[in-house]
């Protein structure tokens, strides 16, 4: 696969998405609808899987804990699955990486927020993606 930083591919979510909000204990959010679903990837540093969520660090020093819209491989567990992810070869390797997805869906009643969920896995190990 050839992805470029900044193109195809980000180091963090607030590279990608620089209006986007991470919450203090679970998830990510925008505060003002986008005109359009936005969805990009993002380089994994080390990432668990646990009981439909995933938790995960950015190559930009992000650490985020997102819903897991991917069904394939999911594990209901009381212990966290780590996630195989490849040795990256230099700094311009992107290595593996989540696809985050930011929709139009509002969510919250007295301050409407847009939450982004974790919409699958491109690990080099094995691939976990869901289509939506």
């Amino acid at each position: 696969m050839n992805l470029e930083y900044g193109q195809s591919a980000y180091k963090s979510i607030k590279e990608a998405c620089p209006d986007a909000r991470i919450g203090e204990s679970k998830g990510i959010y925008l505060e003002s609808q986008p005109e359009a679903p936005r969805i990009f990837l993002v380089s994994l540093k080390y990432g668990f899987i646990k009981n439909e969520r995933v938790l995960f660090g950015t190559k930009g020093g992000e650490h985020v804990d997102l819903k897991l819209n991917c069904r394939e491989n999911l594990s209901y567990s009381t212990s966290h699955v780590r996630l195989q992810l490849r040795r990256v070869t230099d700094e311009d390797d992107v290595g593996d990486v989540a696809l985050i997805r930011f929709g139009t869906s509002e969510c919250g009643l007295r301050y409407p927020i847009f939450p982004g969920v974790c919409e699958g896995l491109i690990l080099s190990k094995c691939t976990m993606i869901v289509i939506f």
